[in-house]
């Protein structure tokens, strides 16, 4: 009897599966290429030494996994696509809304106050704001007395040490705390309001926010 030529026939399977595929993909090997694959071993298989069971279903769980693998990939691309979807929408929300982002600078606009936080990383027996114009000039300089860990909220109405209101501009916010005889600097956090919301590639949500700029959506610190 004529010895049955196994590798030769799955051999010839694997040429014609990828002639017919692109060549960007012809390193994959998808499920129905994988079923033809195992056909094919049992169609050419040695009568006088056939396929165990064992071995067969060991092909089976391949074939399974392969299937389920798929499967997650397909599902898990809907979820995300869905995903950014939902988080476009919610963004969307907040267009014209404050919120607190982690930059010591804001946009003064000739009449609103600007607003913001300190926070303390522990407590200060005085902790002071200092006002800059972009140049770094000295606009003016305020108390807020002695304050406990935590969040220290002010408020600068636009004036300048002398009491005249200083020009259009964006100006920076300098908080310093006095723990011990050390005058620390501390972070500071600015409200502003949104103007724009952008989804990047990935997913990720950017909030334009007015006189601050491009802000990450987990950065944001508080949503008024």
């Amino acid at each position: 009897m004529t010895p049955v030529n196994t590798t030769g026939a799955t051999q010839s399977v694997l040429d014609s599966i990828k002639a017919q595929q692109p060549t960007a993909g012809k390193e994959k090997l998808g499920k129905d290429a994988f079923l033809r694959l195992m056909i094919t071993q049992l169609q050419n298989q040695d009568p006088l030494s056939p396929q165990q069971n064992g071995e067969f279903i060991s092909q089976l769980a391949q074939f399974s996994s392969v299937e389920g693998l798929n499967n997650l990939n397909t599902s898990v691309s809907g979820m995300a696509a869905s995903l950014r979807s939902t988080q476009a929408l919610q963004a969307s929300t907040l267009v014209g809304r404050s919120v607190r982002v982690p930059t010591d600078s804001a946009q003064f606009d000739g009449t609103t106050p600007i607003t913001g936080t300190a926070v303390l990383p522990e407590a200060t027996s005085e902790l002071r704001i200092n006002i800059t114009d972009d140049a770094g000039a000295a606009v003016n300089s305020f108390s807020l007395g002695p304050r406990g860990a935590g969040d220290a909220p002010f408020s600068w109405d636009g004036t300048g040490s002398d009491g005249t209101v200083v020009p259009v501009g964006r100006y920076h916010m300098i908080a310093r705390g006095l723990i011990g005889t050390t005058a620390t600097a501390v972070p500071v956090e600015t409200n502003a309001n949104v103007d724009s919301v952008n989804i990047g590639a990935n997913g990720e949500v950017v909030l334009n926010v007015a006189g601050v700029g491009a802000i990450n959506m987990s950065d944001v610190k508080q949503i008024k």
